[in-house]
This record gives structure tokens, sequence and C-alpha cells, in this order.
């Protein structure tokens, strides 16, 4: 496979060995604290968007409203299903956030152990545990609680 590019971007072209080692890794990460009334959400980072490209979801368990551009893996690591135990988690009546979240990273740091990742692997289990601890992530979880909530009221 040749280079990543972005028609819209200008940025350097992202190979798949940059990808591999985490080289694309570098710039900032896209602001997670949007909100509805700020608009549409800005397009994710041409790094973040080739992952997106390169892991295309088989249904969008990693990411929520606004957030539709979280991989679903790196590399060679699929952990979709870590998200969609998290997904099921937030939306059980009751659940501890925190016990959810937690779970989300140790999911991702055994399907990176499992599936071969590397540190990078590692390192994004981290980075998905500190992503839903933001108010974004809170959100999320209210949206799936108040949802349980009316499914079990009916």
């Amino acid at each position: 496979m040749g280079p990543i590019t972005n028609s819209t971007d200008r940025s350097p072209e992202i190979t798949d060995a940059d990808l591999e080692a985490g080289q694309c890794l570098t710039e900032a990460p896209p602001r997670l604290e949007s909100r509805a009334s700020d608009g549409p959400p800005a397009p994710p980072p041409p790094a973040v968007q080739a992952l997106v490209d390169k892991h295309p979801a088989k249904k969008d368990w990693c990411g929520s409203q606004g957030t539709e551009w979280v991989p679903e893996g790196l590399g060679k690591v699929d952990w979709s299903d870590a998200c969609k135990t998290h997904d099921e988690c937030y939306g059980t009546p009751g659940a501890n956030k925190f016990l959810c979240d937690y779970g989300l990273q140790q999911d991702i740091s055994l399907d990176c152990a499992a599936q071969g990742g590397g540190i990078m692997c590692q390192l994004m289990a981290g980075v998905f545990f500190h992503g839903v601890r933001t108010p974004q992530g809170e959100e999320a979880f209210e949206r799936a609680q108040a949802a349980a909530a009316k499914q079990g009221a009916q």
C-alpha cells in the first residue's frame, strides 16, 4: 500500500511504516470538549483519519456522537470488542462509570497483548481511558443510562 494522503490537507504523507511505528502520532490530538452548540465537530487530524481509513468500522462501537472518527484498532490489533463491551457497560442500568472505563482500558490492553500489539498499542489503552474520562464521555454515559432507564420502564 502506498502513502496515505489527505487531499484537503497539506500535511506530510503518512506511510504504513509510520503508522506501525507510531511516528504519525506527534501532532496535537483533536479537541474533545466540543459541544453541539459549537457547530459541527472539526475533522480529525490526518494521522487519526489514516487510522480510521485503515480500520473501517464494522459498527461504530468506538466513539459516540461527535467522535465517530475514533479508531477501532491500531495496526493489526482490533479492539472493537472492547469498545462494544464498554458501550454495553454504559447501557447497564446503575452501572459504575469508572468501572466501565477502567474495564475498557484493561480490555484494550489485553487485546494488544493477545494480538501482538506493541508499546504504542498499550499506550492507546491509556489514551482511550483518559478519552472517556472527559465531559464528552460523561455525556455519553448519561445518555446511555437514560436510554437504559427508559427501556427498563417499558
